[in-house]
């Protein structure tokens, strides 16, 4: 739901918002613009004539100009490989009481949203993107199972072109190589105009008038659509963990010291049993930002920014 916050808050908010998708285009700008060429050179046929630059193009126009494309054949050759083999999640039982059964359940529960959400397609264009410009992209994401129901369930989603594979940026201080250490994201969405003002009617009078905002800010010139800006980030807290002997049952809990109840938590401080240490915790926040407005605020199930790297 819909936190309440003040106008100083969302301000502040927005302005982070823009301070880090900035240092994102920064950092990104020259890997973007080679995606973007390569991905249209391995593409190449005799009709788009992208392996011909346009200056070269200028000066030959009585000439011959050829494209015969062999990096497609070179790209074809590792993607259907990679297609021979289907990607799956694998989970293996490791601690905390975990078992084999509770393992091959939760595998269960994986196939089931990866089947609901024909993932294979989603893990194969970002394979593709991957080999042909250097990097792809799959997000997770949450929605309701149904128009007669309040349950929702995690979809696992694509990006099948390379203009909305440019429309996701991470934190560019990630180390790791699927990018989880990620503190904060981007992911934008092109709505047509019409569908724009029926889906946030409160907005369609700002949404185009925010020039500088994020990515163009409001309704794209001579594009007839409004772009829309996912912004994750993870915010962090401390807490205490505490291991335990909960008297009721007599079995070994571990919780937090937020999650017991004060009584037993009183009951059990001072047994020798019991052992404390200090933790962060993560959550994600997301929020939708139209123009310089914060439309909607919702706190992301997870403690990762849901978009997967998938790196060439």
């Amino acid at each position: 739901a819909d936190k309440k916050r003040s106008d100083t808050e969302k301000r502040k908010i927005l302005q982070e918002a823009m301070d880090r998708f900035r240092r994102c285009e920064s950092w990104e700008a020259t890997a973007r613009s080679r995606f973007r060429d390569d991905v249209k050179f391995t593409e190449a046929d005799a009709y788009n004539m992208w392996q011909w630059p346009a200056e070269v193009q200028a000066s030959r126009t009585k000439r011959p100009m050829l494209t015969i494309n062999r990096a497609r054949q070179h790209a074809l050759d590792i993607l259907n490989d990679a297609r021979q083999s289907r990607i799956a999640v694998k989970i293996r039982p490791v601690r905390g009481g975990a078992t084999y059964k509770a393992a091959e359940m939760l595998e269960g529960v994986i196939k089931h949203i990866e089947y609901a959400s024909n993932a294979n397609s989603a893990y194969q264009s970002a394979l593709k993107f991957g080999v042909q410009g250097g990097i792809g992209y799959v997000r997770l994401a949450t929605d309701y199972m149904g128009d007669d129901t309040f349950d929702q369930d995690v979809f696992i989603r694509g990006y099948f072109s390379s203009d909305a594979v440019l429309g996701l940026y991470l934190d560019p201080d990630i180390k790791e190589f699927d990018g989880s250490d990620a503190k904060f994201g981007f992911a934008f969405t092109d709505m047509v105009r019409d569908e724009f003002e029926a889906a946030y009617p409160k907005f369609k009078d700002t949404a185009s008038s925010a020039e500088g905002g994020l990515g163009t800010g409001g309704e794209l010139q001579g594009a007839g659509k409004v772009r829309i800006c996912e912004y994750f980030r993870c915010v962090q807290e401390d807490a205490k963990l505490v291991r335990y002997i909960d008297p009721a049952t007599g079995q070994e809990a571990i919780k937090t010291a937020a999650e017991i109840d004060k009584e037993m938590l009183a009951a059990v401080i001072d047994d020798p049993s019991t052992a404390m240490r200090q933790i962060v915790l993560t959550k994600v926040e997301h929020f939708k930002i139209i123009g310089d407005n914060i439309a909607e605020e919702n706190e992301w199930p997870g403690k990762y920014v849901p978009i997967i790297r998938c790196v060439g």
